[in-house]
């Protein structure tokens, strides 16, 4: 990021400041991790972030920029994926978020504890009528 000033006079003994900023290029992002999985593989769990290491329509979608927002969203719908697949206990341990000294790569990664499969065992319908006594 670059960010250049400019002063110029004006009457009444005022200046004008106007500052230039030039942010670059956008930062991109190169990988993103999950630790901890063993239940589902790196990719089937990756499919379900909106966040990714970009692709044809990254340009578009900018779907490999990173945002925070995303991030939070992202890790509901892994929370959410687990929950619908029996992992009761997952839990999302920590988010790291680095970026390259040049600032051009960023690097995620998601710590991840699966916790058991719960199955559900069975169900059972009760239907209970109560007769009203008339009198």
């Amino acid at each position: 990021m670059k960010i250049t000033t400019t002063v110029t006079p004006i009457e009444r003994n005022r200046v004008n400041v106007v500052f230039a900023v030039d942010e670059g290029d956008v930062a991109r992002i190169k990988q993103i991790n999950i630790v901890g999985n063993k239940a589902f593989s790196d990719k089937e769990l990756r499919d379900q972030l909106a966040l990714n290491t970009g692709g044809w329509f990254s340009w578009y979608t900018k779907a490999d920029q990173y945002s925070k927002t995303k991030l939070t969203g992202d890790i509901e719908s892994l929370k959410s994926y687990y929950l619908d697949r029996g992992y009761i206990e997952m839990q999302v341990d920590s988010t790291q978020v680095s970026i390259t000294p040049d600032k051009k790569d960023i690097y995620l990664t998601i710590n991840i504890t699966e916790g058991e499969k719960y199955k559900i065992a069975g169900t059972k319908f009760e239907a209970r009528c109560s007769a009203a006594k008339k009198s």
